[in-house]
């Protein structure tokens, strides 16, 4: 019986990285029945890019517009504004929902799978391991299978993870977290864990999901099945502190949603604010400071959401 595999994507001004992408998906070795791309309101000429390729699309904000690509069924959304990665993934994940796929392949726009990436994480499905991910590892990333997290131990970082980066002679491991850079997902675990938490803007939302996901199946990292990143990773020479404010604010709701005892829920967001703050006096950055302040002000008051916007430098009163 042909598995019917719907792709699941969020794009946000990367046309080039967004075409390539979509020309790798229409050449799988196991054909792709459909495509979701939620657009969060590209600002690069995304929607005449997508035309030229086409798509016989228009601008109309927040309405599904249906088309043919490849003879693949399309699926396009306009978000408003920026709703962020979470935002607009829980965006993508409502709309696939909507229509009868087997499984639900989620995927950013920035990266590129090789022509049987989905064939092989489709061979790591059976009755225990209804979630599948690729291997990342490319010129320009180092994956890592993270096999376990930590949410007991309060003087671990939720990033101190125990993980696996030597993947010789494995073909499957067992992992416990992801990036919404290729997991493969029955459409059974997709509707009981439900969509995503759009409260994060960015960042976590993805451990958030793959946290869930544990609680009812377990996860196969697929060592063949290759997803690159199409971007390397940025050389930075200054912070960006809002992207730094988000990780932080993130991580301390993250602990206070999951942390099994008191005294991680708590204190443990707590106690890395001060090392923060620390830190921040020591390489007297007044920005890192004022970002640290406001994570965890937002996190212990519920304040979530987009709360900074990209682009802020916090170096203002």
């Amino acid at each position: 019986m042909n598995k019917k595999v719907c792709v699941l994507l969020c794009t946000y001004n990367r046309k080039k990285c967004l075409e390539k992408v979509l020309n790798a998906l229409s050449n799988q070795t196991h054909q792709i029945s459909g495509i979701v791309v939620v657009d969060n309101h590209s600002t690069d000429g995304t929607l005449c890019h997508l035309n030229a390729l086409g798509l016989n699309l228009h601008e109309k904000i927040n309405e599904v517009q249906i088309t043919n690509l490849n003879n693949i069924k399309f699926y396009y959304y306009l978000n408003e504004k920026n709703e962020g990665g979470a935002g607009g993934f829980k965006k993508a994940f409502e709309i696939g929902l909507k229509y009868d796929y087997d499984y639900y392949w989620v995927m950013d726009d920035d990266v590129l799978p090789e022509v049987n990436c989905l064939e092989i994480l489709l061979e790591g499905m059976d009755e225990n391991h209804k979630v599948c991910i690729p291997n990342r590892t490319c010129e320009n990333f180092k994956d890592n299978a993270v096999i376990k997290m930590n949410f007991d131990n309060f003087f671990k970082r939720v990033e101190d993870k125990q993980v696996i980066s030597d993947f010789t002679g494995k073909e499957k491991i067992e992992v416990v977290d992801f990036a919404f850079e290729g997991p493969l997902f029955t459409s059974e675990i997709l509707r009981e864990v439900g969509l995503p938490d759009d409260n994060y803007f960015l960042l976590f939302d993805d451990s958030d999901y793959a946290y869930r996901c544990t609680k009812i199946t377990k996860i196969h990292f697929m060592v063949n099945a290759k997803l690159n990143r199409q971007l390397p990773l940025p050389n930075i020479s200054e912070p960006i502190y809002w992207k730094q404010y988000y990780m932080l604010r993130n991580s301390f709701v993250f602990d206070m949603k999951y942390g099994k005892n008191f005294i991680f829920k708590r204190l443990r967001p707590m106690y890395f604010c001060l090392f923060s703050y620390l830190r921040a006096i020591s390489k007297w950055s007044l920005p890192r400071i004022r970002y640290t302040k406001k994570a965890y002000h937002d996190a212990r008051h519920n304040l979530l959401g987009k709360q900074v916007e990209p682009g802020e430098k916090f170096d203002g009163k």
